[in-house]
């Protein structure tokens, strides 16, 4: 969210992760006429940020 109103030069990352969204399943041609799945993966990435703190 866009609610702290501070430079760039001021803010930290203090966590960082990846989760497992949805993946979309599609199907390859392959030889003879057949059809393999695959799977599109996607991913949701969550980035938190703080304040420096100034001594």
């Amino acid at each position: 969210e866009n609610e702290i109103f501070a430079r760039p030069a001021d803010l930290v990352i203090t966590e960082i992760y990846a989760n497992q969204a949805t993946s979309l399943k599609r199907f390859r041609a392959r030889a003879r006429g057949r059809a393999s799945r695959i799977l599109k993966r996607s991913s949701h990435i969550t980035v938190v940020v703080d304040e420096i703190e100034e001594l």
